[in-house]
């Protein structure tokens, strides 16, 4: 359901993308299909669908950086400029190397 309302989140901004709310509802919208997804692959990962427990642990961590991605968008949204707020995404790829290095510093 969540996915179904990118488009009509999308729409929004590019309509009200001057209005820190338009964005703040994208960002939202993100963040919770961003959890959903972590919250299905700690459910798999629990139940047994994965079978190393390394990559298990990698998978679960990496799903993490939409989530942390989103968060810091609805940041930037209310605090700065709701335009600029989606490069926030571009973040997740930092996010995946942070997540990577302090994994393998703090592991198991």
């Amino acid at each position: 359901m969540l996915i179904a309302l990118v488009p009509f989140s999308a729409s929004l901004t590019g309509a009200y993308g001057l209005l820190s709310i338009a964005a703040v509802f994208f960002h939202v919208n993100m963040l919770l299909i961003g959890l959903l997804f972590y919250l299905s692959v700690a459910y798999a990962i629990r139940k047994g669908f994965v079978a190393d427990s390394l990559k298990a642990r990698r998978i679960k961590l990496d799903s993490l950086s939409l989530p942390l991605a989103a968060i810091s968008a609805i940041i930037f949204a209310i605090f700065a400029v709701p335009r600029w707020s989606y490069f926030m995404y571009l973040l997740t790829f930092p996010f995946d190397w942070i997540i990577s290095k302090l994994d393998k510093a703090f592991g198991h």
